[in-house]
């Protein structure tokens, strides 16, 4: 019985684990004065992504601006991101959608990212269901002189686990920029 939790978990693990994808494209063109402001929120936002995760390479630590910076830019490019979220041992979802989204930035030279979009939809749901079931049955009997007797014993046990979890995506679009 002691390898059925085991299974839930590598099962559970399985549906909430994924691959995350950020795409990068860049900028081309005349250099703007891009906009600037006195204040914005920011939060700093490591890359690592944890043991046996895709992509655990070079780990990359961005300010992450919920609007325009403070001071002036230029632009290198925006990166698309689409990753699951919900994962076990993560921060946050919005942190589990920017960490890809910072580690393409970073590869592309980039000192911060400005976020432009970003949202969690749920695509569906995983069911991992686990059964077991045992049964005993004997039997024994005596037949002489013209006369018989018998005895039957069963007996049965049943186990049935399941979980159901939601297949959760989160969304983001930044811009990777390059302070001047």
């Amino acid at each position: 019985m002691n390898t059925i939790p085991r299974l839930l978990a590598v099962v559970l693990v399985a549906a909430l684990a994924g691959c995350a994808t950020a795409d990068f494209t860049p900028y081309v063109g005349a250099q703007q004065n891009w906009p600037t402001a006195p204040g914005s929120f920011v939060k700093v936002v490591n890359s690592y992504d944890g043991p046996g995760r895709s992509g655990t390479g070079k780990q990359y630590t961005l300010p992450v601006y919920f609007g325009p910076p403070n001071r002036r830019y230029t632009v290198l490019g925006s990166v698309d991101v689409d990753t699951p979220v919900g994962r076990l041992f993560e921060d946050s979802e919005q942190i589990a959608t920017l960490k890809p989204a910072v580690r393409k930035a970073g590869q592309h030279g980039a000192d911060a990212i400005i976020v432009v979009a970003q949202n969690v939809e749920t695509r569906g749901y995983s069911t991992a269901s686990v059964g077991n079931f045992s049964s005993n049955t004997s039997f024994s009997g005596n037949y002489g002189n013209g006369f018989f007797a018998g005895n039957a014993n069963t007996t049965g046990s049943s186990f049935d686990s399941s979980i159901t979890a939601p297949n959760r995506r989160g969304k983001a679009r930044v811009i990777a920029i390059k302070f001047l």
